[in-house]
């Protein structure tokens, strides 16, 4: 009886580590010596929330090595951008977040190779500490209601992110066009290990192939190819994240033709290749290979 409820108790932690791992790959909070020891400029595989609470610090890219430094600043990095850090004699204090996707409204606000930054007041630094004492316990021993906490997190943050960014209305079409989306969306990946075209989606949903790219447009802000593309890289990081499968198998489950293909169109979107994406968050092959 011992063995058993063992046994399960170790089978529940690795599966509420699995869902960490869909949610949160990183989250840190403490005091740090930029002056001192400065961060290389390196790109991350997941989206950065950095948020200097105390004292100062700058971020360094390869164009701007000698940055201003700043206090109560929040940065958001998107996957892949070169960064590090760099800091005067004085040391900060900082929380850092690291997630595998953003709400697309925050992606969306993201400059064209760049990244997000804003000031905060003094209540919203109170604010992301408050998040940081919440998260942390289901971080460190992450139980079956924990992703919900991550969730709420992400939510909370991104808000802050978007504060000072002026909200863009979506015209009503006639109809449900936010209901159609979704489905549309559900079906695809439903669907994703047969690779169909967005005609396939149309068709499914029972709209044309034009009134389909007006309904993604007017809801998500992107046409139905970008937004399915996302949807399908995001399930392969999911499935990489979640167990060391095959790079095969992945690819078989996500609708591409080959390996090959998968690991061509992974290292377009994400500037890495699917095995160094796994070695950087910790996956790594078991001893027979599987």
């Amino acid at each position: 009886m011992d063995e058993r409820r063992n046994f399960g108790f170790i089978i529940h932690k690795i599966i509420c580590e699995w869902y960490k791992e869909l949610v949160i790959r990183y989250l840190a909070y403490g005091v740090r010596r930029f002056g001192k020891q400065p961060m290389p400029i390196h790109p991350r595989t997941n989206w950065e929330f950095f948020v200097v609470l105390k004292g100062a610090c700058g971020s360094t890219s390869e164009t701007s090595l000698k940055p201003e430094f700043k206090s109560k600043n929040f940065w958001i990095f998107p996957p892949s951008y070169p960064h590090g850090w760099s800091g005067d004699r004085h040391s900060c204090e900082v929380a850092v977040f690291h997630f595998p996707s953003v709400p697309l409204p925050l992606e969306k606000a993201i400059p064209s190779k760049g990244y997000l930054e804003r000031s905060l007041s003094s209540g919203e630094i109170r604010q992301i500490v408050q998040i940081v004492h919440q998260l942390m316990p289901h971080y460190e021993s992450p139980h079956s209601h924990s992703p919900i906490h991550f969730e709420k997190a992400l939510m909370e943050l991104s808000l802050l992110a978007l504060q000072n960014i002026v909200p863009q209305s979506i015209p009503k079409l006639q109809g449900n066009s936010e209901l159609k989306s979704y489905k549309a969306m559900v079906w695809y990946l439903d669907h994703l290990k047969e690779n169909p075209s967005i005609r396939d989606v149309a068709a499914a949903v029972h709209v044309s192939f034009s009134h389909l790219r007006r309904i993604f447009w007017q809801t998500q802000r992107a046409s139905p190819q970008q937004v399915l593309h996302r949807l399908r890289i995001q399930r392969a990081t999911e499935l990489m994240a979640g167990s060391y499968i095959k790079l095969e198998a992945v690819a078989e489950a996500c609708g591409f033709s080959s390996a090959s293909n998968f690991c061509r169109t992974f290292r377009e979107e994400k500037g890495v290749t699917p095995a160094k994406w796994r070695e950087k968050i910790g996956i790594m092959p078991s001893r027979n290979g599987k």
